[in-house]
């Protein structure tokens, strides 16, 4: 805006200023599918994988386990869609988002009360983490084991230079009770440490990786504690994971006391080996207090957060999950992860 020769504003040129700022909105709103269309794309290929089940190869199981952070961009996108008047942009996203929903709904549905048969009951407190070989701080897993206070604990990628620094920091005697195979091998390492006695230590048979279990008695109950660590769907390993997953579903379905799966299962809830476990009977401690959408690797990277929800503590039906909670900063690239249950009844033969 201007005066003219006699000072009087001149309000043509607002109008003109006007104009320019349509042009301007027309220009963004033109832009608008450039850059969500191929957004939109990206979510309507990770839920068609996810639809078929298909993981069969590394980057289809790296693009399952990253569906719940794929979807996000549709919540904006159907906004900005809606106000832009762009109606198949937003009715696609719209559908994007539903499937959003029912897919992560069982992480984030209500956590419902603790069930009144697991006030009172015994108690066990678990503790996994894959330590990342050498890069954990063995005093600082030391420090973090004598506050938790864990009844067992799983070690995975435990190598003899871990091992020894734990017990020089005191859990050797702490935890006497154990099944401990280090070892400098990637997946090769793992222990599994009980400040209670234990029975049957063995290695789960069928698998590659090394996987101690034992069975600790809790209130006069049975309760078999599982170490996992299962191969990464990288390259070649994907079918040896497929079939470690087939191997713990069936321990699962064959175990006859309560059962506690801990460790770095290197699958996620969207995968459909993790769905294996499910349906042979097992709860996920975080979907059970309404945690699921955690996060826990990776943890050593300064300035990216979490990505993908690989370690897991899995319980049978007789057990009650009282609570969950992740520790970070160990060194390790992995979350370790602490859960309380309740030891039922129902766990008694």
């Amino acid at each position: 805006m201007s005066r003219g020769p006699g000072g009087a504003w001149q309000p043509g040129h607002v109008r003109v200023e006007h104009r320019s700022l349509r042009r301007v909105g027309r220009g963004s709103s033109r832009a608008l599918p450039f850059l969500a269309w191929p957004l939109v794309l990206l979510g309507i290929g990770t839920v068609l994988l996810r639809l078929a089940g298909a993981s069969g190869q590394a980057y289809l199981a790296l693009a399952l386990g990253l569906l719940p952070l794929t979807l996000l961009p549709c919540y904006p996108i159907v906004v900005v869609a809606a106000f832009t008047r762009r109606r198949g942009l937003a009715l696609v996203a719209g559908v994007l988002i539903v499937a959003h929903l029912v897919f992560i709904w069982p992480s984030i549905r209500p956590a419902s009360e603790v069930a009144a048969v697991g006030r009172g009951a015994p108690t066990l407190t678990v503790l996994s983490l894959n330590t990342g070989g050498d890069r954990v701080d063995a005093a600082a897993l030391y420090r973090l084991i004598i506050r938790a206070r864990p009844d067992v604990v799983a070690l995975l990628e435990l190598t003899p230079r871990t091992a020894a620094a734990l017990d020089k920091s005191g859990l050797a005697s702490a935890y006497p009770h154990r099944l401990v195979k280090p070892a400098d091998a990637p997946l090769a390492g793992a222990g599994l440490y009980s400040r209670i006695p234990i029975e049957d230590p063995s290695l789960l048979p069928t698998v590659t990786s090394t996987m101690p279990g034992a069975t600790v008695h809790v209130g006069g109950v049975a309760v078999r504690v599982q170490a996992v660590h299962s191969a990464p769907p990288l390259g070649g390993l994907v079918g040896r994971w497929q079939a470690e997953h087939v191997a713990l579903a069936k321990l699962a379905r064959t175990t006859p006391e309560a059962l506690v799966l801990a460790g770095d299962f290197n699958s996620g809830r969207q995968h459909p080996v993790w769905r294996k476990l499910t349906e042979a009977g097992l709860t996920d401690a975080h979907e059970a207090r309404a945690r699921g959408v955690v996060r826990t690797w990776p943890d050593d990277r300064p300035y990216l957060p979490a990505l993908l929800d690989l370690d897991h503590i899995m319980v049978s039906r007789a057990l009650v999950v009282l609570d969950v909670s992740e520790r970070s900063g160990l060194g390790s690239d992995h979350k370790a992860l602490v859960a309380d249950l309740a030891v039922t009844d129902a766990a008694r033969p």
